[in-house]
């Protein structure tokens, strides 16, 4: 069973088959990833998003937890603006060695819309690309920030 974001009540997480596929490999792992990551964001614990998100090769830049505490706001601003995302289905994915895609269908403000992310494992656990979640946060952050000027 993969983690899924009930469409009746957008900011619980349950349990069910997405896609039928063997239970215990990589495939599963990637989609309980994605699961988490957005049944936090849903839960607005930006914290434990960033549990699911990778870690920079070289670091943040070297100014401890500064990339992390500026993810967690555009995390926040995105969620504040859009609301909860709903994950209809996680399909399409691709494992190769270390790294995954996935394709993942969405409602996000009543709009059905299709998503690709990327992840990396990395300590034995699946965890999102930045780069692939980021655009809709930046963006919407964005937007607010213009908005209020």
């Amino acid at each position: 069973m993969a983690t899924i974001v009930s469409p009746a009540r957008p900011t619980d997480v349950v349990a069910g088959p997405l896609e039928a596929r063997p239970r215990g490999g990589d495939s599963v792992r990637v989609e309980d990833a994605i699961g988490e990551f957005f049944g936090a964001y849903n839960n607005m614990d930006y914290e434990k998003c960033m549990d699911y998100v990778a870690q920079l090769a070289g670091g943040d830049g070297g100014v401890p937890g500064f990339l992390r505490v500026v993810r967690m706001g555009l995390l926040k601003e995105a969620r504040n603006t859009t609301g909860p995302v709903v994950i209809q289905s996680v399909g399409r994915i691709e494992v190769v060695c270390s790294r995954a895609t996935a394709v993942l269908r969405v409602v996000l403000q009543g709009e059905v819309t299709k998503k690709r992310v990327n992840l990396v494992k990395q300590g034995g656990s699946w965890k999102l690309d930045w780069d692939s979640i980021a655009d809709p946060c930046v963006l919407t952050a964005l937007r607010r920030i213009k908005d209020e000027a």
